[in-house]
């Protein structure tokens, strides 16, 4: 493999996402209010090609304006039975 070739493509890949996405970069960023920060990401991942020869190469760009980080995490089980706590005690063990 030739790793210049591959960066090469990689570079063609990322600046042409760049310049077709920059009025959208320039409007995101004209709407962020406060001072607040613009972030553009831009990412690939390398993949085999299962169906030849070659290297798969997916890039991505992303804007984000606010950072909102979030995580629920939920194990549903339908033949467990409802847990009810007396009216002001949700949650809360007596010992």
């Amino acid at each position: 493999m030739d790793q210049k070739l591959l960066m090469d493509k990689i570079s063609e890949n990322v600046s042409a996402m760049l310049k077709d996405y920059q009025d959208e970069i320039g409007k995101a960023y004209l709407k962020c209010e406060n001072n607040k920060a613009l972030t553009v990401s831009l990412g690939f991942k390398l993949k085999p090609n299962k169906k030849g020869p070659g290297i798969i190469i997916e890039s991505g760009l992303s804007l984000v304006t606010e950072r909102i980080k979030d995580k629920v995490v939920t194990v549903f089980n339908p033949n467990q039975k409802e847990i009810t706590f007396p009216k002001g005690e949700k949650g809360t063990v007596k010992k």
